[in-house]
């Protein structure tokens, strides 16, 4: 059963791009480019600008930008054991109504499906970007 109001959890890093999708918990929790960005082209442009950023001296943080979490629980979430945290994945989508989507075509084929879901939703928003206060600030 799938489950078109799954709301997005993680915000694009690219600050070009700033769309809200869906990260499962293992991409957070092993710290992929799946949980960064959403999409390989934004995740391959934000690497850019965090090169630049600190090339200039910024600080620029490379933890997921999360709408259900705060920096430091997902410092902490990091830190479990893998497995720990794939199962609080695997859970997450179950209780989401992914359970046979999981079964059949696995976790990254089914949090694409949710991501499309999400795409297809009238009623998405972008947020606005961040305005830079001073060159030290975390994008």
């Amino acid at each position: 059963m799938v489950n078109k109001n799954v709301k997005p959890n993680t915000v694009c890093r690219n600050k070009n791009c700033r769309k809200l999708f869906f990260a499962c918990k293992t991409c957070v929790g092993q710290n992929q480019w799946r949980a960064i960005a959403c999409s390989f082209e934004c995740y391959n442009e934000y690497t850019e600008q965090v090169m630049k950023a600190r090339s200039l001296g910024e600080t620029v943080s490379l933890l997921p930008e999360r709408l259900d979490m705060t920096e430091q629980e997902v410092v902490e979430f990091q830190k479990k054991d893998p497995d720990e945290i794939k199962d609080e994945a695997l859970t997450e989508l179950i209780d989401l109504g992914y359970s046979e989507e999981l079964e059949s075509v696995g976790v990254h084929e089914t949090v694409k499906m949710i991501n499309e879901d999400i795409d297809n939703s009238s009623n998405e928003y972008k947020p606005k970007k961040k305005k830079n206060k001073s060159s030290n600030n975390e994008e």
